[in-house]
């Protein structure tokens, strides 16, 4: 995410045969996962929509739900970008898009999950103060 383009271009020149070939099945690894993690954030935030109280924080959840298959595309685009890359030139449009697209990512994740996790483990504390409460 932080890597200027001069170095990313170096660093895939530079790269050996069989840590390309290792980048290449790792990224192809990563589609697997992906798969995963981003349908597993849009359940936790639908699951903690129902948890909570608060309508807007019920709208925010569901809004974050909603928002994990743009990640999961987002992902997707990120990650074709790379294998290509390690093949072909990197243009300038491809490389703005692209930090456009892994900070847009990242902030649809985090946001979900922290926000899910957050919902949680409220709503996990607001259930062991009231059973500690007499009568």
């Amino acid at each position: 995410m932080f890597y200027s383009r001069p170095t990313l271009e170096k660093l895939f020149k530079e790269i050996p045969a069989s840590s390309k070939a290792a980048l290449q099945y790792q990224l192809i690894f990563d589609f697997a996962f992906m798969a995963g993690i981003y349908p597993a954030i849009a359940c936790l935030c639908m699951l903690m929509q129902h948890k909570v109280n608060r309508k807007t924080l019920k709208n925010i959840l569901l809004a974050l739900a909603f928002l994990q298959p743009v990640a999961l595309a987002l992902d997707i685009v990120e990650s074709s970008f790379i294998l290509r890359w390690l093949n072909h030139p990197i243009n300038d449009d491809d490389f703005s898009i692209y930090h456009n697209i892994v900070i847009a990512k990242w902030l649809i994740a985090l946001t979900g999950g922290l926000v899910a996790i957050a919902c949680f483990l409220f709503t996990k504390a607001k259930v062991k103060i009231q059973t500690k409460r007499p009568g």
